[in-house]
């Protein structure tokens, strides 16, 4: 009776098993039942066509829908930044509400290293290697280079080492050696030509010796420059240095058959001196000593020399 006993126990306990285990999966069923019914009743909506359009506009067109929408940013040359450039489902299918709608979203274009060896180039040699990598030159602007030749690239503006494939690069191109001033206080001043050249050296231009007659600047000494001082010129300009050769020499005008009175006059004028009549003082003129044509330093002395009116020659 024990052991039957036992078998009833455990044919009951069976049964039971078999009736929570139908049970369970009665329930089981019964759920997943409802949750496909309730997927199954969720509403539709058609995706509507998002490539192309900017980011901030995908509000207004998906809000209410119920999608989860996922954005993945990527980064593609010839899009913009912010640019949807793909979307998952394809345009116009039919997405129930609580799914996901992803959208790929632009970084903008590829990035590209900015090349580090543009400076030493000209200007032409440098856009050609931005477009090389895919950068495009941009801005120019110039500054005073000592050592660098004019329209030669000093370098980039900064940059980070990678930027967008398409970036404007600004270039900084060399103007070339700071001009210089002629120094000024030179003209007049007493000075000799190796003097002057030594002061046109020390600002690094080049003297080139001239002459001209001063009556004022004793010969041998700086009359002024050209250009003057105080003017600005290219770093290596020559300077003419304008040594005086004294006054200049006068050219004893012909005054034959003058008066005395308009012979002393033109002489004069010319810048002689007038010492003395050789002959009758109201008489006619008939030559200089020195004679004319001669040439003779500003301010010396001449003779008139005369006959009496009405005298031949002979």
């Amino acid at each position: 009776p024990a052991a039957s006993l036992s078998a009833r126990d455990l044919a009951g306990l069976l049964r039971r098993v078999v009736v929570v285990a139908v049970a369970v999966v009665a329930v089981v069923a019964l759920l997943a039942g409802l949750l496909v019914a309730r997927e199954l009743l969720r509403p539709r909506h058609d995706v509507p066509e998002l490539a192309g359009l900017d980011v901030a506009e995908l509000g207004p067109l998906v809000e209410g829908q119920g999608w989860d929408v996922e954005r993945v940013q990527v980064r593609r040359d010839g899009t913009r930044a912010g640019e949807i450039v793909a979307q998952d489902p394809a345009p116009g299918t039919s997405l129930r509400e609580g799914r996901t709608l992803t959208v790929t979203v632009s970084r903008g274009a590829e990035l590209v290293p900015v090349p580090d060896t543009l400076g030493g180039l000209t200007q032409g040699e440098a856009a050609a290697a931005l477009e090389a990598v895919g950068l495009r030159p941009g801005a120019v602007s110039e500054k005073w280079g000592e050592l660098v030749p004019a329209g030669i690239v000093l370098g980039e503006a900064v940059l980070p080492d990678e930027v967008p494939a398409g970036t404007l690069v600004p270039l900084v191109v060399s103007k070339g050696p700071r001009p210089r001033a002629v120094p000024d206080g030179l003209a007049g001043a007493g000075l000799g030509y190796d003097e002057v050249a030594a002061r046109l050296a020390d600002v690094q231009l080049v003297a080139v010796r001239g002459q001209d007659y001063s009556d004022t600047v004793p010969e041998g000494r700086v009359i002024g420059t050209s250009p003057a001082g105080g003017t600005l010129v290219p770093r290596d300009s020559e300077v003419v240095v304008i040594v005086s050769r004294g006054p200049q020499p006068v050219i004893i005008p012909d005054v034959a058959g003058d008066t005395v009175a308009a012979a002393q006059a033109t002489l004069e004028a010319a810048g002689l001196v007038v010492d003395g009549v050789d002959g009758p003082p109201n008489g006619v003129v008939t030559g200089t000593d020195p004679a004319a044509g001669l040439q003779v330093d500003r301010g010396a002395s001449v003779v008139l020399v005369t006959q009496r009116r009405g005298a031949g020659g002979g």
